[in-house]
């Protein structure tokens, strides 16, 4: 059986000799470390942006009509 999904509780981005550390925490504990290249990073923020222009774009459609 899988485990709930937990809610973000925590993030952090830091910055190393090889590239970047990312930290994610759940609410119900435990943290999830990993290293990412900086194009992975990239990646992941072309991803937000689009997640996020796409949410945009449809208050801005209910707003008009």
């Amino acid at each position: 059986m899988a485990a709930p999904i937990q809610k973000l509780a925590q993030f952090n981005l830091a910055e190393t000799d090889d590239g970047y550390l990312l930290e994610i925490g759940g609410d119900k504990g435990g943290l999830l470390t990993v290293e990412a290249t900086a194009e992975q990073l990239d990646a992941i923020i072309e991803a937000l942006d689009a997640l996020i222009s796409a949410d945009d774009d449809a208050v801005e459609d209910e707003a008009e009509d």
